[in-house]
């Protein structure tokens, strides 16, 4: 990675890449730990190794706040090149349209691909027991992400990138006090942890995607690019450490301050590793596909009797393969050329 004095796209990357290696760990596991209980570590686990996979796939679920701040971070950076160019009424409609368009255009070719594994009979799936009217209501639902079979996560997505022009505005007028109330939803799920809330909604991820769009309109994260001394370096591990035993103690509370920690961490360390950081900007760059890929992957590949490392291994690289694959025909055949003239076209 270069020298760069500003938080250019390999360090988008690299966040990305850390994020998404978390997020399948995580998911081979397949074990959630959500409360204040230590004792739960023992009873999952059968020795030391597995003791210490168990804590690490937990705090995998790091991995929604790390790519959900990147994702705020990134249209933001890119609605500030957009409004610079851009004069025409119904700006925001016509940003918020353009990125729905990339997104789905990664999210239908994966859907595509899968959806046959998944269903075996798609017609069968979605019109056997069903008549032709709410068939095709199922399918559009599964199409659009609104009740998305891959990941709780596309929705949420779609719902952010909606949202933005309001965020972003909320953000603006507020400033640092928009993040603090963005904790709002994260402090009540606490006060009444008896309820049962599920944290795997929107609502959950508006601190993380707020926290993004600040630190791009204040360029938060270019101002820690620049922190180069072996200082700030050691200072940026010791937090990593800190917060990576708080999540321990203190499980999904904790996921905002370890990603900002490894965020920092992947920034002022990781980014000057060399050989290590080209490998976690590559996973960055295919994040997106693995994310969709993965899951399919795990519910498939009869993996069951591989040791919980292995699984992981294999898993993550054959989605990066899978996906090196698919950008490469997108490539070839033109089709990301034109999901580009079509997002041009949208924003005139």
């Amino acid at each position: 990675m270069g020298k760069s004095l500003y938080f250019d796209k390999n360090n988008t990357f690299l966040v990305k890449g850390i994020g998404i290696i978390f997020m399948v760990l995580h998911h081979c596991v397949g074990l959630y730990y959500n409360q204040f209980d230590l004792s739960w570590y023992s009873l999952n686990s059968s020795n030391v190794d597995s003791l210490i996979i168990l804590f690490f796939s937990t705090a995998g679920k790091v991995c929604v706040p790390i790519l959900t701040i990147v994702s705020g971070f990134g249209i933001t950076k890119s609605y500030s090149r957009f409004t610079e160019k851009s004069i025409t009424r119904c700006k925001n409609i016509k940003f918020c349209l353009s990125h729905l368009i990339q997104f789905y255009s990664i999210y239908w070719i994966i859907f595509i691909l899968t959806a046959p594994l998944t269903y075996i009979n798609i017609f069968e799936h979605y019109f056997n027991n069903h008549s032709l009217y709410k068939g095709i209501i199922f399918f559009g639902v599964d199409f659009l992400g609104i009740q998305p079979r891959l990941s709780w996560y596309i929705r949420a997505i779609i719902v952010l990138y909606l949202l933005f022009p309001l965020l972003y505005q909320f953000v603006k007028r507020l400033k640092l006090f928009a993040v603090i109330l963005s904790f709002v939803p994260w402090i009540l799920k606490l006060l009444i942890n008896n309820v049962e809330i599920n944290i795997d909604s929107v609502i959950f991820c508006i601190l993380p995607f707020v926290t993004g769009i600040y630190f791009a309109m204040f360029d938060s994260l270019d101002n820690l690019k620049r922190k180069k001394s072996i200082k700030f370096q050691i200072f940026s591990f010791i937090f990593v450490v800190i917060f990576f035993a708080l999540r321990l103690l203190f499980s999904i509370y904790v996921d905002y301050f370890f990603s900002l920690s490894l965020i920092c961490f992947g920034t002022l360390v990781l980014s000057d590793i060399k050989g290590l950081n080209s490998i976690l900007i590559l996973f960055g760059k295919h994040s997106a596909n693995i994310w969709l890929i993965h899951c399919t992957m795990l519910s498939l590949f009869p993996l069951v009797a591989l040791p919980q490392i292995m699984k992981f291994l294999v898993i993550l690289l054959a989605a990066l393969f899978i996906s090196i694959l698919i950008e490469y025909v997108k490539k070839i055949t033109g089709y990301s050329m034109k999901i580009k003239d079509i997002r041009c076209f949208v924003e005139r």
